[in-house]
């Protein structure tokens, strides 16, 4: 009973660790052979093999680098995303291409003259989507 009661109270006392938890490389010292182990597995890790604390505090270590690295690349995107969104938001729907609502009108059909169509959507264009007329060039415009 003795002995039960030493395993859950070690169990206890070793809070389980994630790698998110880690502030910097330097706190890896800080945390058990089984702390260590634990974020190696949850993290798909092999350490087999490895029976040094300092091997396995490496592999965390790396871990921890590339983790770090990727959460910021990943911070990174989403801001280039969000600045995108605000500069689509910026743009008013009567300036984008009547086809794609992706692009900017920036070409204009030639026998009607009609302003309606980005200039990939243009090329594509046999006939006007506004009157129906056949397209017989596209011209790219620049907007002041």
């Amino acid at each position: 009973m003795l002995s039960y009661l030493k395993h859950v109270s070690s169990q206890i006392s070793e809070k389980r660790i994630k790698l998110d938890d880690l502030k910097d490389v330097s706190d890896i010292e800080l945390l058990s052979v089984r702390q260590i182990k634990d974020i190696l597995t949850n993290n798909f890790v092999n350490y087999k093999g490895c029976c040094e604390k300092s091997e396995l505090s490496n592999m965390v270590a790396n871990l921890f680098l590339e983790h770090a690295k990727n959460k910021s690349s990943t911070f990174f995107f989403v801001i280039e995303i969000y600045i995108e969104e605000i500069k689509l938001d910026e743009i008013s729907s009567d300036d984008l291409c009547k086809v794609c609502m992706e692009n900017v009108i920036d070409c204009v059909l030639l026998e009607c003259g009609h302003m309606a169509v980005c200039k990939y959507c243009g090329k594509q264009m046999a006939e006007c989507p506004i009157c129906r007329k056949y397209v017989s060039r596209v011209v790219h415009i620049f907007r002041a």
